[in-house]
């Protein structure tokens, strides 16, 4: 994780806890070593606000997550299903960036 990547109110881990940027840079008690993106799996997914909309591991808010072999994919298609871009991301901050970039809105994590 480089942290040009970041953005306030982005998710990350320190020292094993979850925890939102409050401001960057970051405090100097943030490391290379005690701090890291944290890996998206299905339940970030679900957490952020997307739906399963079948078991094939589609997800959709309004856009779409794919999951394959090779991690989560995050689609724009238009109505008739030709895909407009895709981007494949490993880190929640990196689908919390990339939402805002085509948003302009935050992912809000479910409590």
């Amino acid at each position: 994780m480089k942290a040009k990547e970041l953005r306030i109110g982005n998710l990350i881990e320190v020292e094993n806890c979850i925890q939102e940027i409050v401001e960057l840079p970051l405090p100097k008690n943030c490391t290379e070593k005690n701090t890291k993106g944290i890996k998206l799996t299905q339940k970030w997914i679900i957490n952020l606000g997307f739906e399963n909309l079948i078991i094939s591991e589609h997800w959709i808010f309004p856009l779409v997550m794919e999951k394959d072999n090779f991690g989560w994919t995050l689609r724009i298609s238009t109505a008739n299903g030709s895909i407009i871009c895709s981007s494949t991301i490993d880190y929640v901050h990196e689908l919390q960036n990339l939402y805002f970039a085509i948003t302009k809105n935050e992912l809000v994590l479910r409590k």
